[in-house]
């Protein structure tokens, strides 16, 4: 019973081994995008905020991020996926920002649109409400081409502060899918309340300080080597593994008790004089 019970602790050791790690990314592009009669061609992709929601003007605000996945080791699994964005000004209606995949690539371009969030005149390889790289690749619908069902969301608070969206399902088989198919990584993009003006939002982009940029957080297993031998057994093989050692205990125990009887039964037949 004591190696049987070796047994086991060498095992759940050997499937336990592998450790969680974590990455964090920085956003590679970023940008802004404008929507209202005379925006079309106004862009802000090298400021160094980004903007949601709805200006005093009536302008909607939209921001994308898009984030280089290669910091994450080829075959890690992935456990779950957060995106920190840190929110310097906001107005206190509508909180709700809904964070949705792109399905179609964009640029981030050299605008800088200043501190107005009105953005500036776009110039070649700028990102539009009408152009996913200006001036001559459209998007298929006007405010980019999304997933019309967010991947998170979240309430906003008080400005000041860092936010997070996620960890949620659709998160993580974003980042999954986009891991499996590199070309599909356009990003995400930042959408508030647009039913209703002056809650407009912004938060610190890519080129702002180094601490409060875009960061994408990623949570994974490292994928298992030869030279470790951290190989985690499968359910099935756990399963195999929990029945054959129930099974071995109990001969064991079956083979010790019938040795005990006998033994008992030939003390009892011998002759007392």
């Amino acid at each position: 019973m004591v190696r049987c019970a070796l047994v086991i602790v060498g095992l759940l050791g050997f499937v336990c081994h592998a450790h969680s790690a974590e990455v964090a990314i920085v956003a590679q592009r970023d940008a802004s995008i404008f929507g209202a009669p005379g925006y079309d061609q106004v862009a802000d992709g090298a400021g160094p905020y980004l903007w949601t929601s709805v200006t005093a003007a009536g302008v909607a605000r939209r921001a994308l991020l898009s984030f280089d996945l290669s910091p994450i080791p080829a075959g890690a699994q992935i456990q779950q996926v957060r995106l920190s964005l840190f929110l310097s000004r906001a107005q206190d209606l509508d909180p709700l920002v809904q964070l949705h995949r792109l399905d179609a690539a964009w640029t981030e371009g050299p605008t800088n649109g200043g501190s107005q969030g009105h953005g500036a005149p776009a110039v070649t390889g700028d990102v539009t409400w009408v152009r996913r790289s200006h001036p001559s690749l459209s998007w298929s619908q006007a405010g980019g081409d999304f997933d019309p069902t967010p991947s998170a969301a979240v309430n906003l608070g008080f400005p000041g502060e860092a936010y997070t969206w996620g960890p949620t399902p659709r998160m993580l088989a974003d980042l999954q899918g986009w891991l499996a198919n590199p070309a599909s990584n356009h990003g995400w993009i930042l959408i508030g309340v647009e039913a209703n003006s002056q809650n407009a939002k912004r938060f610190e982009s890519r080129d702002s300080s180094p601490a409060l940029r875009p960061m994408l957080l990623v949570s994974y297993l490292p994928a298992a080597t030869a030279d470790d031998g951290d190989i985690p057994l499968p359910g099935w093989a756990l399963g195999v593994l929990g029945v054959s050692v129930a099974i071995a205990l109990t001969r064991r125990s079956k083979r010790s008790t019938t040795v005990r009887t006998d033994a008992s039964r030939g003390s009892d037949d011998m002759d007392v004089t």
